[in-house]
């Protein structure tokens, strides 16, 4: 069994984190074997989304949950998107021949059977009320051995407390963060819910986007410009553990070998 490993962010992980040396090979998260080729990103901070689309086969069905206004980066990659919100996107830059937006409401994923190889739940769990609603219907639109890629923000990080302050001053388009996740509850809540199985998770750095805001925006170079100052001294990092993003499969049949990206 893996040895527990203090968290950074809570008290123990089931999971040992990622090593922090970019020098070292191993400072990736483990990954499953049939995902072969290194995260792309910042060190430090590999994106598994982009990992997981830059292995999908073509053809390969991915539903991205919430996907947003736009624009995408569905054409630099083979598989197929179905891209699915509420509210019909500002463009479609970025999709290719084959992709597809389906609206809808959120709780109820646009698919009957299970054809979907990949999942993205990208910053919308912390926005709802049940967060298990949408872990359930990602799983029913699943294959076995499908994929799950879940971001969601750590809420003892600076951003996510900034955030919840922000948005009672400016409101936000995607409404306010209802849910407090910890990387321990979040499993918890998941394991609650689905089958999965986590493959890989990774910390993703603060951005502080949503201070673009007309009536935050005077704030946000001088507020980035202070906390990259107290980085510099290592006096506070306000920037590097602001998110978890998680990598988790859907369970196969007992007898069956996973299928590849």
């Amino acid at each position: 069994m893996m040895a527990h490993q203090q968290d950074p962010t809570g008290p123990y992980l089931s999971v040992p984190p990622p090593i922090r040396d970019p020098a070292d090979p191993a400072w990736r998260p483990p990954l499953d074997g049939s995902l072969r080729f290194p995260p792309r990103g910042e060190a430090d901070h590999p994106n598994l989304k982009e990992l997981l689309y830059a292995n999908l086969r073509e053809g390969a069905v991915v539903l991205d949950v919430g996907c947003g206004p736009g624009p995408f980066e569905y054409a630099s990659y083979r598989a197929r998107f179905v891209a699915f919100d509420q509210f019909e996107p500002e463009t479609r830059d970025g999709f290719k021949h084959g992709d597809e937006f389906r609206p809808g409401r959120l709780e109820r994923f646009p698919f009957e059977a299970s054809p979907c190889d990949a999942v993205i739940l990208g910053f919308i769990l912390e926005h709802v009320i049940d967060p298990g609603q949408y872990l359930r219907e990602a799983e029913r639109v699943l294959k076995p051995g499908g994929w799950c890629y879940i971001a969601v923000p750590n809420h003892r990080s600076l951003e996510d407390r900034v955030f919840r302050l922000a948005t009672s001053i400016a409101g936000s388009t995607r409404g306010p963060h209802i849910q407090r996740f910890t990387f321990l509850n979040f499993q918890a809540i998941v394991r609650q819910h689905t089958t999965f199985s986590l493959q890989a998770w990774h910390f993703l750095p603060a951005s502080y986007l949503y201070l673009n805001h007309r009536w935050l925006r005077p704030l946000r170079w001088p507020f980035i410009a202070a906390l990259r100052q107290l980085r510099a001294f290592h006096l506070y990092d306000g920037f590097g553990m602001a998110n978890f993003q998680l990598l988790f499969r859907k369970r196969l049949p007992e007898g069956e070998t996973p299928p590849s990206p």
